[in-house]
Formats: structure tokens, C-alpha cells, sequence
């Protein structure tokens, strides 16, 4: 197996150039570091299917004997494709688990109740242009698509100008620009405010050339279908990324035909943009009659708050960037349409970095994060920022234009040096959502009536922190609720009440519901009942009829 990993990283070093940051895996890394997974006890390797290019996207489980059995949570790697931390995070967090389980017994003995469900890498198309020759941030994968509905396919790609391996920007002089000079940093551009009657000086485009003549750049380039953009919650049509329509996709159907297939797991954690644990969602009880739910449920809110914060108390940080809306967003999707609670972590972002001496001090507002981004990246001794390099360009022949500033994939994914330690917080939140999450009790009763008229009560009790299911899983019906059956003696007759039963939602910290039957049935007869759900697992008790 370590031969066959050497083979492939060896392969994959001569067919790609330097990735930006050194220490991320690419495709062939990848499936070497998953296949290895495979030799640790607990752990099974398996493929969702083919991504359009004919990659496979691994799925690892890691579990006891019976891991689709047992309550489970699904780790999901970079939903948004040049996010390559989230992938790394992902599948560290899995090769943590799984050698720690073979070390730790009490960790091997809570696999035997608890799945974790690994998808390193949803989107393995896409990602791919992290190890590309040229460094441009993908989001999409290489289905010819018409952007810009001028009836042609990827017809307006970026162009590298300045031949420097990265799609960075242009700033072109102009006095009629929306963009001026910062004026502590002339390298940085900012928007200018017309109601203070500010004069711009430059217009900002991405790199390139108009291709097609429609007064727009690199609008339509190659490909693609952003797997992040192509879920049915809030999609978002006829917009670049989005897909012809919902789940259009291999990449995002395998996933989803994966969840749908597995009511057993209870949660949903991704790396994503859309970050709802350094900014939880706010609930909003007078949208939540709406026909299409766009809010938290107010019900689900104490719980989503706790778990944000048990997250912030483990990562640390208070500088996380906004997140964005979301719109067609697999957290979203998660939460809303698959009925789980949802957790998106951003992960990682630029830290605050405290101006030196040798700065222009400053009291705009404007273009504060480019100056911290650059602060950061001389700090760490990363190339993530080119020198501004005037070139002649086909579309302003009587205009200077000059391309730099911002290189592609920084601002998203960290040194790679510091994964190790951002997995083994990512692991630790995932053990704390499994103390978390529900844990039932049962307790049963019987009282004789006369006549062999017995009164049979069963009190069901949720010993978690975490409900039996969040209210929007309630409200979409996508999660199997509990059921409770009872185990009748020979010859009993129900008169009351039914053998099979569901039980409503159970909030967590000790909520209870009480069941109750009336039947006819011999004294001294065994009785017992059981209540379970897939997500949740299950508890039983018996009695003997008085």
C-alpha cells in the first residue's frame, strides 16, 4: 500500500505544477491517503460514484461492525471547491479518528454505537484546479455552460497577461472608475463614495481579455456546475455556477442519493463559506408559517447557540469574515430540505495581524482586510500578492492598464502546516456533538383493573442534550421519527391504543412523552417495549403483567 502511495504522489508531482500553498493533496494524493485508511480497524473505504471527469468520490466510514446501523454524523469536505482546507480538514480528521480509535479503547468502544460518515472531497472536478498549471479558483466543474446567455459555451475564459502562473486583476486608469487609491497603500484599490463627492481614478477587473466583444471580462469561462449552487433549497436559477436545474450534477446526486439512504445520521457538518457556528442563524417566529421556511426554527435555536459556541470555545477567534447568503448552498440544503442540524464551519480564515512600524497609519475603513491580507502574507512569507505590472492590452490600447494584486487561493486555505492542528479541533467538535446528541430512556408500568383489564404506561425520556430531531426535520418529514412496539405475551388483546406507535419529537434535557394501553392479558405474562429511530438509536424495558 505505501509503495502504491509513493507511485501515485510521484505521478501526480511529474502531470501537475506548484500548487500555491505546498502540503495539499491532490487527486491521486488523495485516493493514496484513503486507500491506506482502509488497513485501520473500523474503517471502510468506499466509492459515491464518478464525478463528469471520472474521478471517484470516496466516502469513508468509520464505525463498528454495523456502522449504518447506529447513529451517525457525516463530515463533509470542501463543498466549495477552491476551500482545499475543508477537504484537508476532512480527511485529517478521519486518519486522526481512526488511529486514535486503534489506540484509545474507550474511543473504539464508542465507534460501536456511533458512525462518522467522511466525505473528503464532493467536488474532486473543481478542486482539481488547486494543482493546475495556471492558478484560478474554481468553483465549477466541466460542463460547457452558458453563462452569460449569449447562446455560446465558455467562450470568454481568463487570460494570464503578465505570464506570472495566476489569474490575479486589472486596474485601469480611469477617471471615470468606481475605484480609487488607498491612501495609506497606493498598491490597494477602494471603492470611491459619490455622495462625498470622491473622484475615481481606476476600474477593477479579473484578468483577461473580452473574448466575445460584449463589453464584459471572463464572464464565461470554462465550465462549470458548482456543486455548492446546485442544491434544491433556495436554488438559484439561470445564474453562473447554478446548473441547467437542481442536482444536475454526478457529483452533487451521488452525494445527496447517499444522505437520503442513511436516516440514520442525525447531523450534517461541512466546510463551507457559509459559516452558521461563528455566525449562527437567527430564528424569526413570524416567517416560520411561511409556505418555504427561510429562517432557524425558533425551536431549534437554544440548541444551534450552544453548539455555535462550543464550536468558538475550540477554535477561538472572534475576526471570523461574514458569511454569504447561501443561496442553493449545501448547509442550507441540509438543514431546510434534509431536516438535520446543519453546522457550516468556514474553518480558517486571514488572522488579524497587528501593524509594524514600517506602515502608513491609517483611519479608513475602506480596504482594512487587503491590508491585514497583505500584513498576513508577509508575515507567513507567502507569494499571495502580486506587484501591480503595466501590460499592453487589446481592449484599452489608449488606456494604462497593470495587472496584479491579489493571487488566487490564499485568502481561503492556510499553511499547510498548521492542518494537523485545525483537524484535531475539528475532531474534538465532532466528539462533543456525539456527547451532545439524544440518548433515550424507558420506563415501564402496569397497573390491573379487574376483570384481566390492565392499564400499561410507558414513560419515554430524552437523556441528551440535543433533541430527537430538529423541528425543521419535524416540519419536512425527512427524518424518521420515533416508534415505539410492544412486545405482547401469548393471547393478549389489545383494547386500547395500537402495538406500533409514533412518538413526537422529544426535546432534549430530560423532555418525556407517556404512552399508554389498555389490554387483557393473563397474569404473570412477560411484557417489554422498545422505542428507536435511526438517528437517535434505541432503549427498552420490560415488565412482568401483575
Amino acid at each position: 500500500m505505501l509503495r502504491r502511495s509513493l507511485f501515485l504522489l510521484l505521478l501526480s508531482a511529474c502531470l501537475l505544477a506548484d500548487p500555491p500553498l505546498e502540503g495539499y493533496s491532490d487527486y491521486a494524493a488523495l485516493s493514496a491517503r484513503v486507500a491506506e485508511l482502509e488497513e485501520l480497524e473500523g474503517v471502510t473505504v468506499s466509492s459515491l460514484g464518478r464525478s463528469l471527469e471520472g474521478r471517484e468520490i470516496h466516502l469513508l466510514t468509520i464505525g463498528g461492525a454495523e456502522p449504518d446501523a447506529q447513529p451517525a454524523i457525516c463530515v463533509v469536505g470542501n463543498v466549495h471547491a477552491p476551500q482545499l482546507v475543508g477537504s484537508e480538514l476532512a480527511l485529517r480528521l478521519a486518519e486522526q479518528l481512526g488511529e486514535r480509535a486503534g489506540a484509545e479503547p474507550e474511543l473504539r468502544e464508542l465507534l460501536k454505537s456511533f458512525t462518522v460518515y467522511v466525505i473528503p472531497r464532493p467536488h474532486p472536478d473543481a478542486s482539481e484546479a488547486f494543482f493546475a498549471a495556471l492558478h484560478h479558483e474554481r468553483s465549477g466543474n466541466a460542463r460547457p455552460q452558458d453563462d452569460d446567455r449569449d447562446g455560446r459555451l465558455d467562450e470568454d475564459p481568463a487570460e494570464d497577461l503578465d505570464g506570472d502562473g495566476a489569474i490575479t486583476w486589472m486596474r485601469i486608469y480611469d477617471p471615470a472608475g468606481d475605484r480609487m487609491a488607498h491612501p495609506a497603500d497606493s498598491s490597494i484599490l477602494i471603492e470611491v463614495r459619490r455622495r462625498d463627492d470622491e473622484q475615481g481614478s481606476f476600474r477593477l477587473l479579473s484578468e483577461g481579455i473580452d473574448n466575445d466583444g460584449d463589453g464584459k471580462f471572463n464572464e464565461d469561462g470554462p465550465g462549470g456546475v458548482d456543486f455548492n449552487r446546485n442544491l434544491t433549497y433556495a436554488y438559484p436559477y439561470f445564474e453562473a455556477g447554478a446548473g441547467p436545474h437542481q442536482v444536475s450534477e454526478r457529483e452533487t446526486r451521488a452525494v445527496l442519493d447517499f444522505l437520503y439512504a442513511h436516516p440514520n445520521i442525525a447531523s450534517v457538518l461541512c466546510f463551507a463559506p457559509e459559516d452558521n457556528l461563528m455566525h449562527p442563524w437567527k430564528a424569526d417566529r413570524r416567517k416560520e408559517r411561511d409556505r418555504i421556511p427561510s429562517t432557524l426554527h425558533s425551536d431549534d435555536a437554544p440548541y444551534s447557540d450552544h453548539v455555535a459556541e462550543r464550536y468558538r470555545e475550540l477554535l477561538g477567534g472572534k475576526d471570523a469574515p461574514g458569511s454569504p447568503d447561501g443561496r442553493g448552498s449545501f448547509v442550507h440544503w441540509a438543514y431546510f430540505h434534509y431536516g438535520r442540524f446543519s453546522y457550516g464551519a468556514r474553518a480558517w480564515w486571514v488572522p488579524q495581524v497587528e501593524a509594524d512600524s514600517t506602515e502608513v497609519a491609517s483611519d479608513e475603513e475602506r480596504g482594512a482586510d487587503v491590508r491585514n491580507l497583505k500584513r498576513y502574507l508577509r508575515r507567513e512569507g507567502l507569494n499571495g500578492w502580486a506587484d501591480w505590472t503595466e501590460v499592453a492590452h487589446p481592449d484599452f490600447p489608449d488606456r494604462r492598464v497593470e495587472v496584479g494584486g491579489e493571487r488566487p487561493f490564499f485568502r481561503w486555505n492556510p499553511p499547510a502546516d498548521t492542518l494537523e492542528a485545525l483537524a484535531a479541533k475539528h475532531l474534538e467538535f465532532v466528539l462533543q456533538l456525539e456527547e451532545m446528541r439524544p440518548r433515550l430512556a424507558v420506563e415501564l408500568e402496569a397497573q390491573a383493573l379487574g376483570g384481566g383489564l390492565i392499564e400499561l404506561r410507558a414513560r419515554v425520556r430524552n437523556e441528551g442534550y440535543l433533541p430527537t430531531m430538529s423541528a425543521m426535520g419535524e416540519r419536512s418529514r425527512q427524518m424518521y421519527p420515533l416508534m415505539a412496539e410492544l412486545s405482547l405475551p401469548e393471547g393478549a388483546v389489545l383494547l386500547n391504543g395500537s402495538r406500533r406507535r409514533e412518538v413526537a419529537r422529544l426535546g432534549g434535557s430530560g423532555e418525556q412523552r407517556e404512552l399508554q394501553w389498555l389490554l387483557r392479558a393473563a397474569p404473570d405474562s412477560p411484557l417489554s417495549i422498545s422505542v428507536a429511530s435511526p438517528a437517535v438509536g434505541s432503549a427498552s424495558a420490560s415488565i412482568t403483567l401483575p
